[in-house]
């Protein structure tokens, strides 16, 4: 080729590895770039026998000793260069060595094409290692880096124009929160970066675009987390006509308050599930001081240092730290979390009025419904003694069953629409703890189990056994006899058993006479000593239909049983206690993060302030905000 070509023909710079073995690097470069019509000029990194993506046992020579005698011999010719292209380096080393060749062969006209090659699917070649990595960012231009994080800065801004908009309205209302920093956060953060895209003043740390991003992405999840657990707690809620509500109530055993489960319309679930938590106003009142430490420390911190054209920088970390990533997710995840788990078993919380309504409470009051739902209680077998039908002898106990309130009331409603009878007016009922003594007109009709009977002297026929009965007498003589089978539910034992372990103590106010201590021992697994059987009077009066209520909602239930009563329980226990001390890790994690800002940004430490520590820092002070929130579903 002819001088004359060779000078028509584009330049360029090659700093690359040689493998003698595998279609990598100059191999590749040189045949491409001379097919292209390209001059180039080759300055190796790098002897290698194969390249480090499939093989092993390579050899390599480490060539960092040439590339500076080879630069400075190929200034002195005098040449220029249209492209300085750099692609697979050794070590560190060699990027500072990259970056004094591109200072002695290139000119405002040389275009640079960085490759950093350094692994493939998600793994570093086998010569390299971690500590390289922010080497090779020193070969992106500053100018590429500023327009590229301004560019996803916008995007990310875009997305989360919900949380500015918050942060704004809190502001103009005079109640700024976590929203109002994560605004001053981004704001001060895109002012520092066009500042330094128009008037370049410092070239040591790139504007916390990074960080500032994680704020805003985080401060939306939170939105989303609120927002997500209110929508499924109402619509839980609005799933049946006529629901259960949870309250607690006071002066119930002894003059302590107990939780109950009653048949009710939820007044003012929508009024609680929207008030402001304590978590969130804990942080709100915090929210004055944060903002006025970030301005007094920053000027402090620079302008007092006769640093001022680093005034936006600092206010950018700042806010970025005083923000955090937890301050609105500390109540609002445990509730997403666990949202999905309650609304399956038909529960919906009653907002945060409700988590603090249930602290202290330490009984729960349970009806026979709740251990024994309609349809674990089956007829197996029935049997007429004397001359009475059928049909009268289901009137005579379904009627006296009735007026008792038992949960038995269930099955002999349906017995009694089965065999086509009807209710008879019951003028007076005794309860006893083994059976039911009613005053039908002038008749007496007796109901209960066999050693009721015994006790009232009413003989059974021979070769009668029959464990789970009931009997029914009438007039001092027996006339029928219904065998039962009670089915206890897999979820009754695991339900009890974990109110239990979180300390609340099953208050049992039941009224059917055959759930008596000796039945509660019969299941095994469960000490009868950690569950309250109140004497029968007592019983009676806590499973009265006329009670005084609290009047705060702790949550509402779609579904009988005690696993829904259980779960809404221990669920409001473990949420707010994950969020009190959530909050606690966010109001140190934010203290602190101003106070180690303000430090560095005083002593001018401007890299140890980059975006990467600063969002590590910020990940690291949500780490126990996310283990409290998991912790809530872990049981």
């Amino acid at each position: 080729m002819t001088q004359s070509n060779a000078a028509a023909q584009p330049r360029a710079v090659v700093v690359q590895d040689i493998s003698c073995v595998g279609r990598c690097s100059l191999t590749v470069a040189l045949p491409v770039l001379s097919a292209a019509g390209v001059n180039t000029a080759v300055v190796p990194t790098a002897l290698l026998s194969t390249h480090t993506g499939e093989f092993t046992g390579y050899t390599h020579l480490d060539l960092s000793g040439q590339l500076l005698p080879i630069a400075r011999h190929i200034e002195t010719l005098g040449l220029h260069f249209d492209a300085f292209y750099s692609g697979y380096l050794a070590s560190g080393a060699q990027v500072e060595m990259v970056l004094e060749m591109i200072g002695l062969l290139c000119d405002g006209d040389t275009h640079l094409f960085v490759d950093p090659a350094f692994g493939d699917h998600g793994r570093l070649y086998s010569l390299l290692d971690s500590g390289l990595l922010p080497f090779l960012t020193g070969l992106v231009p500053t100018e590429i880096a500023l327009w590229a994080g301004l560019a996803l800065f916008a995007v990310c801004g875009g997305l989360c124009f919900d949380v500015l908009q918050q942060g704004l309205l809190q502001l103009t209302n005079r109640a700024p929160n976590g929203d109002t920093l994560a605004l001053f956060a981004a704001v001060f953060t895109l002012a520092d970066g066009v500042t330094l895209v128009a008037a370049p003043f410092r070239e040591v740390t790139l504007p916390f675009f990074a960080p500032c991003a994680l704020v805003l992405t985080f401060h939306l999840l939170g939105q989303y987390c609120d927002r997500s657990a209110k929508f499924q707690a109402c619509r839980t809620a609005a799933s049946v006509a006529q629901p259960y509500v949870v309250t607690q109530d006071t002066n119930v055993l002894g003059g302590q308050p107990a939780f109950r489960k009653w048949l009710g319309l939820p007044r003012g679930f929508g009024s609680q599930i929207r008030t402001t938590s304590q978590a969130e106003a804990q942080f709100r009142r915090l929210t004055p001081v944060l903002l006025a430490a970030c301005f007094a420390l920053s000027l402090v911190t620079t302008v007092a240092h006769h640093q001022p054209w680093l005034v936006l920088w600092s206010l950018s970390a700042l806010f970025c730290a005083a923000a955090t990533l937890g301050a609105t997710l500390s109540l609002t995840l445990p509730l997403r979390l666990l949202g999905g788990k309650l609304a399956k078993l038909g529960v919906a919380l009653a907002g945060w009025p409700g988590l603090l309504a249930a602290k202290g409470c330490k009984a729960a009051l349970l009806l026979d419904q709740d251990v024994y739902p309609p349809g674990t209680i089956a007829l197996t077998g029935s049997r007429v003694f004397g001359s009475l039908s059928m049909e009268r002898t289901v009137s005579y106990t379904a009627s006296v069953i009735r007026a008792s309130g038992s949960g038995l009331r269930y099955l002999f409603d349906k017995l009694l629409r089965a065999e086509g009878s009807s209710y008879l007016p019951i003028d007076k009922i005794v309860m006893q703890d083994t059976g039911l003594i009613g005053q039908c007109q002038d008749q007496q009709i007796l109901v209960g189990n066999s050693d009721f009977m015994s006790r009232q002297g009413i003989a059974l026929p021979p070769g009668i056994k029959a464990k789970d009965a009931v009997f029914c007498a009438v007039d001092r003589e027996l006339v029928g006899m219904f065998v039962l089978r009670y089915t206890l539910h897999p979820s009754i034992l695991p339900s009890l058993q974990t109110m239990i372990a979180h300390r609340i103590s099953p208050v049992m106010a039941t009224r059917d006479f055959n759930l008596t201590p000796h039945r509660l021992r019969l299941w095994g697994r469960l000490s009868v000593d950690q569950i309250t059987f109140p004497d029968l009077q007592r019983r009676v009066v806590l499973s009265g239909p006329r009670q005084i209520h609290g009047t705060t909602l702790v949550a509402v239930l779609c579904r009988e049983g005690v696993a829904p009563f259980s779960q809404a329980l221990v669920a409001s226990q473990r949420i707010r206690r994950a969020a009190a001390f959530s909050q606690w890790f966010v109001h140190i994690g934010a203290c602190v993060g101003v106070v180690i800002t303000a430090a560095l940004s005083s002593a001018g430490a401007l890299t140890a302030m980059s975006p990467w520590n600063l969002s590590l820092f910020l990940l690291l002070w949500f780490v126990p905000v996310l283990m409290l929130s998991l912790w809530t579903t872990q049981y």
